[in-house]
């Protein structure tokens, strides 16, 4: 079952594409409607079969309004609640990024309401409604409108803008050893382009990058990041990969078989381009 939300309507579509609409049902208080304020640029993670939305910018595209309150949606009730907020609460902010870690929400980064580029990184216990700053012994660099994933223990920061120019860096944040790793490939140039406003999510171990801007140039590639060890299928692949030359044929090698290893090694190779239906799918670089 699939549900999205419309305004102030949810929408939900079940396994035969059947949808139904239901108006979400808030809390009164003193006669009025509680729900969130018209917001974007803010953030949204699901916990536990709730939504919880963080901050964001309310006004039009000049205004330096920013949020600092956080609301969660059940989907089962439909209902809305504004969330307690007590603890090391961050400033107003959007543009920033968040995630669902263990029983906690992490956050990183935004615009300030003075239009300034945020460095922290802050931690929301769902259990205690409790905010802490982390801190982490190292220099941020200061950023918005990038994307942000954990896997296993690490915060992996890719791109975003950070108040006079785009990027396309990569930085790991290590929650466990609380220490930030600056990541740099051997081949730079062919890192994926400079961009925010994208978006990231994990496959796996893989760190799937879409999207993003830059000043006029919209993108609509896809970009891989392998983030942990590799399957023993894809250890095979890699080492047929590895033993197989474009202009090699292997002795009794079905054709179709020596061309789907000819095609694993060609995009295994160093941010190779792939033809796909709707753009292209880059692989980064190796790091060291």
């Amino acid at each position: 079952m699939l549900r999205s939300l419309v305004g102030s309507e949810m929408c939900i579509r079940d396994r035969n594409g059947i949808v139904e609409a239901r108006n979400p049902v808030s809390q009164f208080t003193n006669g009025q409607v509680e729900m969130p304020a018209t917001r974007y640029c803010h953030s949204a993670v699901v916990f536990e079969g709730r939504m919880y939305v963080y901050a964001g910018k309310c006004g039009g595209r000049n205004s330096n309004r920013r949020l600092e309150d956080l609301w969660c949606f059940d989907f089962d009730t439909n209902r809305w609640t504004e969330c307690e907020q007590a603890g090391q609460k961050p400033a107003p902010r959007s543009a920033h990024t968040a995630v669902t870690h263990s029983r906690q929400m992490i956050m990183f980064g935004g615009r300030s309401s003075e239009g300034e580029c945020c460095d922290d990184l802050y931690t929301y216990a769902y259990d205690t409604g409790l905010w802490a700053k982390i801190d982490t012994r190292s220099s941020y660099f200061g950023r918005a409108r990038h994307s942000f994933v954990v896997h296993n223990s690490a915060i992996v920061v890719f791109g975003g803008w950070n108040g006079k120019k785009k990027l396309n860096d990569l930085f790991y944040y290590h929650l466990d050893s609380n220490q930030c790793e600056s990541v740099r490939s051997r081949e730079e140039q062919h890192n994926p382009s400079r961009r925010e406003c994208h978006v990231a999510a994990m496959c796996k171990n893989v760190m799937v990058v879409f999207g993003g801007r830059h000043q006029q140039d919209f993108k609509e590639d896809t970009c891989e990041l392998n983030l942990g060890p590799r399957s023993l299928k894809e250890e095979c692949r890699n080492w047929l990969a590895n033993a197989t030359g474009s202009t090699v044929r292997i002795v009794n090698m079905p054709s179709r078989l020596e061309q789907y290893v000819v095609n694993w090694r060609l995009s295994e190779t160093d941010a190779r381009t792939v033809a796909m239906p709707h753009g292209r799918v880059t692989q980064f670089p190796p790091t060291h």
